[in-house]
């Protein structure tokens, strides 16, 4: 397996990072602050969360003035996706 997947995969084996990507899915694109705050995070252990997902292609990071925005990479995760399921049923898919 490769380093994208492998990190890809790991990336969602977190619940937490889990509802990260659900509630980005509802709302586009958010307020890292607002994130932190969803889910009553510290604000290290968000930046932590949203750190392996950005490192994992899952989310974008958009710098507007002093704040960071978060938004999912759906066409990176598609791409992901269809390439783990080559790798793992090949012609079968």
């Amino acid at each position: 397996m490769s380093d994208a997947i492998l990190r890809f995969n790991k990336a969602l084996a977190n619940e937490e990072r889990m509802e990260i990507i659900y509630l980005l899915l509802k709302h586009d694109i958010l307020y890292a602050k607002k994130i932190q705050q969803h889910f009553y995070l510290e604000q290290s252990t968000a930046s932590h969360h949203l750190n392996i997902l950005k490192k994992a292609n899952i989310i974008q990071a958009i710098k507007r003035g002093r704040f960071v925005y978060y938004q999912l990479k759906k066409s990176a995760i598609r791409e992901m996706l269809d390439e783990l399921s080559e790798r793992l049923l090949g012609d079968c898919a």
